[in-house]
């Protein structure tokens, strides 16, 4: 029983979830989670570019499109590049004020013979509209490095999976007459 007394009572999540999922970004969507929650306000909404349902749980926040699970538009579906654009056109209407792009390959989970629209899309409406304002490196699958704001301007990424945070720009105030 001791020896097991910290593993029930005093549980590591993180390495329980790595030994038991690998380098699925579980820990990284709990802390992108908490950094939102502290930052944003009820009202205000995030669009995820990867297939991490579990972050709405932890920000109790709605999805804003029907597709929620973005694996399935990057799947070798008949309908794949249709909901590309659905989803597309509903972050645009939405205009979040976050959006979590998981470079990832687990989370994106992009099949072969899928339309890139969506990445495409997202490079453009992210340059146009949005800043990188954090990113959660994981270096080795077992380290994640987490960098905001300010610190982004001399930090070099070190690993292959890393997910970037994005805070849309303030909309220009209306021109008067």
């Amino acid at each position: 029983m001791s020896a097991s007394k910290s593993y029930y009572f005093h549980p590591n999540y993180e390495r329980i979830l790595r030994s038991v999922y690998g380098s699925n970004p579980f820990p990284e969507t709990v802390e992108i989670a908490n950094y939102i929650n502290i930052n944003s306000k009820p009202e205000d909404q995030t669009a995820l570019i990867g297939s991490e349902p579990e972050f709405f749980i932890y920000t109790n926040k709605n999805y804003l499109s029907r597709h929620a699970y973005f694996a399935a538009i990057v799947a070798d579906f008949k309908q794949h590049p249709q909901w590309q654009r659905e989803f597309a056109a509903d972050i645009e209407k939405a205009k979040p004020r976050y959006i979590v792009f998981y470079n990832h390959s687990i989370s994106l989970f992009v099949q072969p013979n899928t339309e890139k629209y969506i990445f495409e899309w997202v490079n453009k409406y992210t340059a146009a509209h949005y800043k990188i304002i954090g990113v959660a490196d994981m270096v080795d699958g077992q380290q994640t490095n987490y960098v905001w704001k300010e610190a982004l301007n001399t930090y070099q990424p070190k690993g292959q999976n890393i997910i970037y945070i994005y805070e849309r720009n303030p909309e220009p105030a209306p021109v008067k007459p």
